[in-house]
């Protein structure tokens, strides 16, 4: 296909887009785009999450330091 060289893809991956489309229409395609969306927010949620963790365990063990007059390089 022309539009495969064209845009870099592979044949396969346009057919099976084509195949998508016409088993669904464009919902199907729009619903495979949602569900894309939706796990990337999860994911980003679930990272955003894990550093507020880490900024709190990084905060603590600073604390704990300064109380106890400890050099901040022993850990």
């Amino acid at each position: 296909m022309d539009v495969c060289r064209e845009h870099d893809l592979k044949q396969s991956e346009v057919e099976s887009w084509m195949e998508t489309f016409m088993k669904a229409g464009e919902r199907g395609l729009k619903a495979k785009s949602d569900d894309e969306s939706a796990v990337h927010e999860k994911e980003v949620k679930e990272l955003r999450a894990r550093v507020g963790e880490l900024v709190l365990e990084l905060d603590a063990r600073e604390k704990w330091q300064a109380l106890n007059g400890r050099d901040e390089t022993a850990f």
